[in-house]
Formats: C-alpha cells, structure tokens, sequence
C-alpha cells in the first residue's frame, strides 16, 4: 500500500526540527555525574572511518567529493566518483559528525533523468538517460555522516534531498545549535516525510539509475521513490528557461533551511513547492513505465506512482 503523508505547512515542520534540536541539547547536559567526570575534560577519541556512497542528480561520474569537520573548514579527505558516481573516501580519523561536499569539473558527466530532456550546457537539449558533459561552478551538493563513531565503513549518498538536510543542519550549526547525531538524523527524517519518503534513510538508501529501467526494476519501491524526486528537481529545471540545475537546488536548500519546510503550493512562480515536486516526479515515472514497455522490460511502479499521487493532490488541496 502506499505510504500516507500528511499536508506539512512551514510553521509546523519548523516547530518539529526546532523541538528535535532542543531536546538533543537538553539531553546532553542533564546528567550532572558527567559534569562531574574529571575524564570529561579530556578530548573526544578519533574514530577511523571510511564512508562510500553515490553521487546522484543523475548520475554524476568525474564529480569531486570532499570531506569536511561540520563546520566545513577543515578538509578531511578527497576524491572522485566513477562512472556509476559511485566514490570511497579514504579512511578519515575523526570524531562527530562529517560533512561530504561535492562539485563538478571539467570532466564531470552527468547522465540526464528529466522527464522533458536536458540542457547540455550549449543550448542543445539532450533526451532522457543521455550523458552529457556538466561542469557548473555554481553547482554543489552535500550530505552530513550522523555519526563517525557509528561504524568503521559507512555508506552516505550526496543527493540535492541529503543537501536540504545538511544545509537544514548548518544552519542550526551557525544559529549556535550544538550538532549531535541525534540533530542529523533528526533532520534527515524530518526531510524525508516532507518529500513522502516515510522511514527512508536518505543517508544510506542508494536511489536507482532512473534512466535505466532494468536496475530500476530490480530496486526496491523505496529506492525507485527516491530516483524519481531527484529527478523532479531536473524536471523543475528544465521547464524554468530562467532557471539552472544549480539556482533550483540552492533555492530548495536555501528556502528549506531558512524556514524548516516548503510550501504545499502556492501561486507564487518564484517559488518551487510540495505539489511542483510531486507532478515532477511523477511525469518521470510515467517516461520510464513507457520506456520499460519499449525496451520490452517487467517493471512495476505502481507503488511510487500511488504514493506521488496521494502526495500531489495532499499538496494541492493544503493551505498554502
């Protein structure tokens, strides 16, 4: 059955984020026998970790990932997605949370999943699933590990959704907020339900090559829920003539950031809402169903395409 999401408005996911990262606060300091604990003077111990993950807009292959402390100053480790946009980092020492960026280069391809085709850069639009070369200095995504003491290999996806979260986290970093795993996975979930991703871990669910409907019909419903909104966000993109990748993703980041949420709808064209995204995602699930019956493919989106229509007509009819 598909999963039920009710209509957020900003005001009332804020109070939800703002309730989480209180309570982390408070229950860090209510235990007055640590602040007894002459051991508790003593620096944290730096734990070992290797986080791999995807990189996905897309795909993004030659794509440069970074990782950072969370005040993302500190550079920790570096290196470069494969042509799957799959990367390891080198195994990092460090204790707390990590943030991983990502941004392109001269040689980074990204593989368009726009349901209406891509804008290679030239002026020329490519079709769905083609790749394409993608080099955008304003482009960026991000993605905080919770936890480096959590495991010694952890997986960790770099999506434009896992960016709403950690921009959503370094604003409560800057605003004074003390970031603990509980803060970020918090978030994490938080982000999650807006966009009808109910009890998926954005950090370690690996979304689907949307593009390719064989691997798209061998992943779980999750997985093939997850493709379908990132590539929403490209939809989005290519429909604004005035608008790039990059401005979409910020605006997204930007707006979820400052106020904790998104708008359901709104007759506002500057904005990017709830209902936006859903009819986004799910006109690609409708270019990849008729793909999958050209290619002669069993594929059953059935699942994803319910719950985008619950969530579309959830937005459209919520208070804007």
């Amino acid at each position: 059955m598909p999963r039920y999401i009710s209509p957020f408005k900003k005001t009332a996911l804020a109070v939800f984020i703002g309730s989480l990262l209180t309570g982390c606060i408070e229950l860090g300091s209510s235990d007055s026998s640590d602040n007894d604990d002459p051991n508790n003077d003593q620096p944290p111990e730096e734990q070992r970790v290797s986080i791999t993950g995807f990189a996905v807009k897309g795909i993004l292959a030659g794509a440069i990932v970074e990782a950072y402390d969370i005040t993302g100053t500190t550079l920790l480790a570096q290196t470069t997605t494969n042509a799957d946009g799959k990367y390891t980092l080198p195994t990092i020492d460090h204790d707390g949370p990590i943030l991983v960026k990502l941004k392109t280069a001269a040689d980074t391809m990204a593989t368009c999943d726009s349901a209406i085709g891509c804008d290679d850069g030239s002026g020329t639009t490519v079709a769905f699933g083609t790749k394409y070369v993608f080099n955008d200095a304003a482009f960026n995504l991000s993605a905080v590990l919770a936890d480096s003491a959590a495991a010694e290999d952890q997986e960790l996806m770099v999506t434009p959704i896992t960016h709403m979260a950690a921009e959503r986290v370094q604003a409560a970093a800057v605003s004074g907020e003390t970031i603990t795993s509980a803060t970020v996975e918090g978030i994490n979930s938080a982000t999650a339900t807006l966009l009808g991703l109910d009890g998926v871990d954005i950090n370690t669910v690996t979304p689907v090559d949307i593009t390719d409907v064989q691997a798209t019909s061998e992943g779980s419903a999750d997985q093939q829920l997850y493709a379908a909104l990132l590539a929403s966000i490209q939809t989005i993109a290519e429909q604004d003539p005035e608008a790039s990748i990059a401005d979409v993703v910020n605006n997204l980041a930007t707006d979820y950031a400052d106020d904790g949420g998104l708008v359901s709808n709104s007759d506002d064209e500057t904005k990017i809402t709830l209902e936006e995204i859903f009819v986004g995602a799910s006109e690609v699930v409708e270019i990849v169903e008729a793909e999958a019956v050209e290619e002669g493919v069993e594929l059953d989106l059935g699942e994803a395409g319910s719950t985008l229509d619950l969530a579309e007509s959830e937005a459209k009819n919520a208070e804007p």
